[in-house]
């Protein structure tokens, strides 16, 4: 799947340049698939600026309405310092600056700010063997007004055999001996030596345009037989190369790679960089040799990290500033405090809505009860009054029963009255017909319920059928309720 790092930039740019010439791809990409559009070649006379050459690529790329792009630079191997060094085992966060110390240790006379990034090439238990990758800073200024004159900052820049050496692994797929690459870039060749999937030796030459093609081809046979010569050995001492690859079109590179297979007396491989791309029916590769390592650049892009990349150096990390740590804990702290006092404030506010809420609710509870308390007070004085009521009716009626007859005794005057504490009073002004009958009365009235006192005896004229008169006052006392079987308490009915 094809890396889309942000939506917009759908088209690719790579671009590298020779003395004479400057080369791109353009390419667009999305999830599945990478498609070439256009290949562009501006000739050079020298006289240009790095500013002007990116002005004349630009007018180029509006010619397809390529606006909005990344922008992938391939650097020649003669623009970079290569330092092979030997290091102790270090963690990756150490390694960025041992590399760098030593590197300038062995370049003394390079500025503080020059780009450098490495790759390891192999780890053992007591050593690691880096290779580091100094970008001349006349060669990063080329760069940046190349940039400025495309109005685009590079996204990345690579070393152009690097990029050939990762299409060799893509196209073969398999884990080869020592291997002999060439990718020729009229009037350049880079050469590399390949092992174990990374390179041992690279080196770029410039084949003179001054002679004949056939010429130029047999410079080439000298340059691979030299390269092969000056390679280093490594421990095992095995520093023939078993096979030779050579990048092109087998159209024009057949005949080339069959005389340098009977000169070097090794197996040659012709492959072809653009397996595994579309070509939009506009582009019209003719010497499509040229444009290997740009495709090499555009499919590390899309599919994977380049081994050495001066835009992404691995770096150290950053120092600590404690001033911005400080900073940081004091805005999380304030944060904090500011949650935990709009925390109790919230927890407060409900507490008070709840409190308010509990308090009109006993305050209509105390209502209520106040309600039920007034009216239970006049229940129960209802009930009071009920169970301390007279029966002036049963009074009356045992009045008459234990009355003496009619001939004895006659009430002129009667009255009933309740006292204020549940006792009644019955007072009668009665006269009889003779004076025992006051304390026959009496005796008749008085029971545990009544009590009789008689004051103002007095005496009428002979002749009156009744002529004693007096005042009775007849205390009645409340009787208890009645039993459920209709019974007082006393037994008396």
């Amino acid at each position: 799947m094809f890396r889309i790092t942000k939506r917009g930039n759908r088209y690719l740019v790579a671009l590298s340049w020779d003395q004479g010439q400057l080369s791109a791809l353009v390419a667009s990409a999305n999830r599945d698939e990478l498609k070439l559009i256009d290949a562009i070649t501006i000739d050079l006379d020298g006289s240009e600026s790095a500013r002007e050459m990116g002005a004349k690529l630009a007018e180029q790329l509006q010619t397809n309405k390529v606006s909005s792009y990344k922008l992938l630079v391939g650097v020649p191997r003669s623009q970079v310092e290569l330092c092979e060094m030997t290091l102790p085992p270090a963690a990756p966060t150490e390694l960025p600056e041992m590399v760098r110390n030593e590197v300038m240790r062995q370049v003394s006379d390079l500025p503080e700010d020059t780009l450098i990034d490495y790759m390891t090439t192999t780890t053992e238990e007591s050593v690691m063997r880096v290779e580091a990758a100094v970008l001349r800073p006349e060669t990063n200024d080329f760069i940046q007004e190349l940039a400025e004159g495309l109005d685009h900052k590079p996204s990345q820049i690579v070393l152009r055999p690097l990029a050939v050496a990762s299409l060799f692994d893509r196209l073969t797929g398999e884990d080869h001996s020592k291997s002999l690459l060439l990718n020729w870039v009229d009037p350049d060749v880079d050469l590399s030596i390949l092992e174990n999937g990374q390179v041992q030796f690279s080196r770029t030459v410039r084949l003179s345009t001054s002679v004949q093609n056939t010429d130029r081809v047999e410079k080439l046979f000298d340059e691979v037989r030299r390269t092969l010569a000056v390679a280093p050995v490594d421990a095992t001492n095995e520093s023939d190369v078993q096979h030779v690859y050579l990048f092109g079109d087998a159209n024009r590179m057949q005949r080339i790679s069959e005389r340098l297979a009977e000169q070097l007396q090794l197996p040659v491989s012709l492959l072809d960089p653009l397996v595994g791309i579309q070509l939009s029916r506009n582009v019209d590769l003719i010497e499509v040799y040229r444009y290997t390592a740009l495709i090499g650049i555009l499919r590390d892009f899309g599919e994977s990290s380049p081994p050495i990349d001066f835009v992404n150096p691995k770096r150290p990390p950053e120092p600590i500033r404690y001033g911005r740590k400080v900073a940081l804990y004091g805005s999380v702290a304030a944060v904090a405090m500011w949650l935990i006092v709009w925390q109790l404030g919230s927890e407060l506010s409900l507490a008070r809505s709840e409190y308010d809420e509990v308090a009109n609710e006993l305050e209509s509870q105390t209502q209520l009860l106040e309600k039920i308390s007034s009216r239970s007070g006049t229940v129960d004085a209802i009930e009071r009054w009920q169970n301390e009521e007279i029966n002036w009716l049963a009074e009356l009626q045992e009045l008459s029963e234990r009355f003496p007859d009619a001939g004895k005794a006659v009430v002129q005057r009667m009255s009933m009255s309740d006292s204020n504490n549940g006792i009644g009073v019955i007072s009668m002004s009665v006269r009889v017909n003779d004076a025992a009958q006051i304390a026959s009365l009496e005796s008749e009235l008085r029971d545990e319920f009544h009590d009789v006192v008689s004051r103002r005896i007095s005496q009428a004229a002979e002749g009156s059928q009744f002529p004693f008169q007096f005042e009775a006052m007849v205390t009645v006392k409340p009787r208890p309720p009645e039993s459920p079987d209709g019974d007082s308490p006393s037994g008396n009915e």
